[in-house]
């Protein structure tokens, strides 16, 4: 379960992107196929409308705190996600314990306190709605539309560890700027039908993507597509 709150409030080193090899390319969808994935992902919205524009981080490190009854373990998947991320994406992350300082607060909380989160220009509803399954769900924030300012990610620690575990690579993936769901190619941390600790291997690819330093902030959808179909098809192509 996800929520992305578009701009509401007034007011990185990335990495070259991977390549695959002959017969790992041979197993993937075609590029076609990827770069509709990719538009599906990234403009799509579980709830409000789809995005017109290309909505991502735009600075080099995030800091990230982990908050309520948040514990060692919780720590661990977070900081092994986070790896994958940086290696995936350029970004660089780093724990911090004072919340209001940091770009990404992650909740910890009993079900029942799920849809109690509050903060700026939050609505109430949409944080009840999100919360409603019980699992896990993002809010972010942009200012301008197309660099994000701040996210909330909020999960349900009654859960069991593996469900947490994949929880928090899903929300912590989406709230980079993929924040919808899709059952088209699987398996994926973009499925609810899929408890991954990893991404996928076509989950990679739009995560590269997104942060290709050609994927600017703001790019329109069908001008994002032109790009994506590029990006991909480099990253796709066999040595």
């Amino acid at each position: 379960m996800r929520a992305v709150i578009p701009a509401m409030l007034l007011g990185v080193c990335v990495l070259a992107p991977g390549r695959a090899g002959a017969e790992q390319a041979a197993s993937l969808p075609p590029v076609s196929a990827l770069v509709r994935h990719f538009d599906t992902i990234v403009f799509g919205s579980e709830f409000g409308p789809d995005s017109p524009i290309v909505v991502k981080w735009d600075k080099a490190k995030l800091r990230v705190s982990l908050e309520k009854r948040a514990t060692e373990r919780h720590l661990a998947f977070v900081q092994a996600h986070l790896q994958v991320l940086t290696d995936l994406t350029g970004l660089r992350f780093e724990g911090t314990n004072d919340p209001e300082a940091a770009d990404i607060r992650i909740f910890f909380v009993r079900r029942a306190e799920m849809g109690r989160i509050r903060g700026p220009n939050i609505d109430p509803g949409i944080v009840a709605a999100a919360a409603a399954e019980g699992g896990c769900f993002f809010m972010s924030f942009a200012r301008p539309p197309e660099r994000i300012a701040k996210t909330f990610i909020v999960v349900n620690v009654e859960r069991d560890e593996a469900r947490i575990n994949s929880c928090l690579l899903e929300e912590l993936t989406q709230s980079l700027g993929l924040p919808n769901d899709s059952d088209d190619l699987r398996p994926s941390i973009f499925s609810d039908r899929d408890v991954l600790f990893a991404p996928s291997t076509t989950d990679e690819i739009l995560i590269r993507t997104l942060y290709d330093p050609r994927m600017e902030p703001g790019l329109t959808r069908s001008a994002a597509r032109e790009v994506a179909q590029r990006i991909i098809a480099e990253m796709v192509s066999p040595r």
